[in-house]
């Protein structure tokens, strides 16, 4: 399910299919970070990329935390997707996808209505 999200994030952002070569590199930052089976990929990841490609904003989806695995994949995926401009801050991350017209914010500092401490996810669409 990541490789496909991945590749379709890939066609979104430059018009073309991916060569086998891009694919080949996605599957190894997938299989690095323990990615790889579909089991061991949190459901918030392929929820915000899914969110991201629907175009539906969302704001402020809770969950329980980025681990540094997803943080390695997220810079290293982002090095073979030409349109994703990643910028990691270490209490958040920015994924800036201009030209499907969307930013994702990925912050490890949210916290629960009862105060404890998680990560969020928000989707917001790019005036274009």
């Amino acid at each position: 399910m990541l490789t496909e999200l991945m590749i379709d994030l890939y066609r979104g952002l430059n018009d073309r299919e991916p060569g086998p070569e891009i694919v080949a590199s996605i599957r190894g930052f997938q299989e690095d970070n323990g990615l790889l089976n579909d089991h061991n990929v949190p459901e918030w990841l392929t929820s915000v990329f899914k969110d991201a490609l629907a175009k539906r904003g969302i704001k402020n989806v809770l969950f329980q935390q980025i681990g540094s695995d997803i943080s390695t994949f997220l810079d290293e995926v982002s090095t073979v997707i030409p349109g994703w401009k990643h910028h990691d801050e270490g209490e958040w991350v920015e994924i800036v996808l201009e030209q499907i017209g969307v930013k994702i914010l990925l912050s490890r500092e949210a916290r629960t209505l009862d105060g404890k401490g998680c990560s969020s996810y928000s989707v917001e669409l790019l005036n274009k």
